[in-house]
């Protein structure tokens, strides 16, 4: 932080006296360190897995994560989603807290525990006695601005989008809370959704960064990941930047249209895989774990080639998968790669 000099006054500070500081940037130079940050969308349109990829990043840098997922069961959910993000799991404190009743715990284990960023999904699970909707949403507000700004941590709050978004409206406008309420609190706000034109694609686009001028989205890609015994979970991989509209993602409730792009990326996949399977491999089975990381390596996500190896019938010992699961041609595939 930079010092600061009082005057004789009282608390008011001369300008000449304050040292000027560029912004630092705890992820993408989209999420800046010491401040607000919000994340809205539709429900079931991937926000949590968005919070789980920006903690995995962090952790990978060397931060550590106070992640409050207050809906979640932290074995069930929590840290099976931050795995498959491929989060430092050690540098993750769990913890669920409600504000502003427990706001001095939470600074506590934010001081204490080094913590870079904060994660609370979903905010309005978290807040007792004050509403989102009133100006007593900054007794919450104001006290985490200050630790943020105190601390230099990142606080990132999981939103839910407004219902009802006109296609003329500002994409703010479908972060709920009044002019003084979180939205104002924040320094970056950002929509995150379903690409209604490929079911497969994420976006997340700009809605206010006072810090810099307005980036592109960002494009992500859902995957799956198989951790434990667990079974496939679902995870973001970054594809880069873009353009894109954000009111696409609230606009008439933000659904999925026409996906045209998914079936022709299975049919590519199902040609490789036809091909691995019978030419590489000779027809042997071929662990699961192998064929994937080969798929990931000429471009193909877990996720498609998974669904791929569905349409071709391919044969998976044992059925439920695991570590020692193997995949191999169904016969009739077989046959006609042969003739």
């Amino acid at each position: 932080m930079g010092e600061e000099t009082k005057n004789r006054s009282g608390d008011a500070i001369v300008a000449k006296d304050v040292k000027a500081r560029k912004v630092e940037w705890l992820w993408q130079e989209r999420i800046p360190k010491g401040f607000i940050s919000i994340v809205a969308g539709r429900p079931d349109q991937g926000k949590g897995l968005f919070a789980a990829h920006v903690a995995a990043d962090v952790t990978n840098m060397g931060g550590n994560v106070l992640y409050s997922a207050i809906e979640d069961d932290h074995g069930l959910m929590t840290r099976p989603r931050l795995e498959a993000a491929g989060a430092d799991l050690s540098r993750v404190l769990l913890w669920r807290f409600e504000l502003p009743r427990q706001f001095d715990e939470m600074a506590k284990n934010v001081i204490d525990h080094d913590i870079r960023l904060v994660v609370m999904d979903p905010f309005n699970a978290h807040l007792v006695g004050v509403s989102r909707h009133s100006d007593s949403i900054r007794k919450v507000t104001n006290p985490l601005s200050e630790l943020a700004e105190t601390t230099n941590c990142s606080i990132l709050v999981v939103e839910h989008a407004l219902k009802r978004v006109s296609k003329k409206a500002h994409p703010l406008s479908g972060i709920g809370g009044n002019s003084s309420g979180l939205p104002a609190a924040s320094r970056a706000a950002f929509i995150f959704g379903v690409n209604p034109d490929d079911s497969e694609k994420r976006m997340l686009c700009t809605a206010k960064l006072n810090l810099r001028s307005k980036p592109p989205a960002l494009e992500f890609e859902s995957d799956t990941e198989e951790v434990g015994l667990i079974g496939e979970i679902p995870y973001l991989v970054l594809q880069g930047e873009t353009e894109f509209d954000a009111i696409k993602l609230l606009a008439d409730g933000g659904e999925p249209g026409k996906v045209g792009r998914p079936p022709d990326k299975r049919a590519a996949a199902a040609e490789w895989l036809s091909t691995y399977l019978f030419a590489a491999h000779k027809c042997k089975p071929v662990k699961a774990g192998t064929v994937l990381e080969d798929a990931k390596q000429n471009g193909m996500t877990n996720k498609t080639t998974r669904r791929a190896a569905d349409d071709m019938g391919v044969i998976r010992t044992p059925p439920g998968g695991g570590p020692k699961c193997v995949w191999e041609l169904p016969d009739d595939v077989k046959k006609k790669m042969s003739s």
